[in-house]
């Protein structure tokens, strides 16, 4: 595996009360890192540093690419925005510079594979449903193939039908090597997807463990996912 971001001695303050005490990581390709601890610990600070989204008190945060680093971002809490999934999702995807046939093509998909009805595609995202919104949160972030792709309670209020194309979506993800990091609460994920989990505790790093998950994505109810000629073809064999 290659080493694609790391964190050398991290530290961060909030009011002069230490959050995350000397915190040193690394992180590689094609592995899934779960983060998980009790609430208030520190994980969602973790994410948003390994993101680059908020600066540290003390330490580094270090790209091993030698290219700006792609890295995209699901937040525990994501806005309640006056504009529907469709429009938000285009947005998003121009933003991306991703060519304008193909992110048709690829917001409809998720949008399908995801259960999100037409009405759900017309309604305003503050008009839905937490897990409707949690998973309009997730598509905004696999609309193009990142370097790090980062989620912060990703299944929050997601059905269990929706969970299971998100696992299957992460292994996909995975297999073309994007390092995925997740903080989380539910042991069914962790046991699905991890092949590592990191604990927090008083601030600190308090254990660091690989697991044996089966890494076989081609099992009963699989997503397929064929790109050939600029077309994307998902065949769900779920429902």
């Amino acid at each position: 595996m290659k080493q694609i971001i790391s964190l050398e001695g991290i530290t961060k303050k909030y009011n002069n009360k230490i959050v995350l005490d000397n915190i040193n990581l690394s992180f590689y390709d094609n592995q899934s890192t779960a983060i998980i601890g009790a609430n208030g610990t520190g994980k969602s600070t973790l994410l948003k540093i390994i993101a680059g989204l908020l600066p540290v008190d003390k330490g580094k945060r270090i790209s091993h690419l030698s290219r700006n680093i792609n890295i995209n971002y699901v937040p525990e809490r994501f806005p309640k925005l006056r504009m529907n999934p469709r429009e938000y999702l285009f947005y998003m995807g121009s933003i991306q510079e991703i060519e304008k046939s193909n992110l048709k093509k690829r917001i409809e998909a998720y949008l399908e594979i995801f259960h999100i009805s037409e009405n759900m595609r017309k309604t305003w995202i503050n008009q839905l449903s937490k897990g409707s919104i949690q998973k309009i949160a997730v598509i905004q972030a696999l609309l193009k193939t990142p370097d790090v792709l980062i989620l912060d309670e990703p299944i929050s209020g997601q059905d269990i039908k929706s969970q299971d194309v998100f696992i299957r979506l992460m292994k996909r993800f995975k297999s073309e090597n994007v390092v995925i990091i997740f903080s989380c609460h539910e042991e069914y994920l962790i046991d699905k997807l991890a092949d590592r989990v990191l604990t927090i505790d008083n601030n600190r790093i308090k254990s660091d463990v690989l697991t044996n998950i089966n890494e076989n994505i081609n099992d009963s109810g699989v997503l397929d996912y064929n790109l050939s000629n600029n077309k994307q073809i998902w065949q769900n064999r779920y429902y």
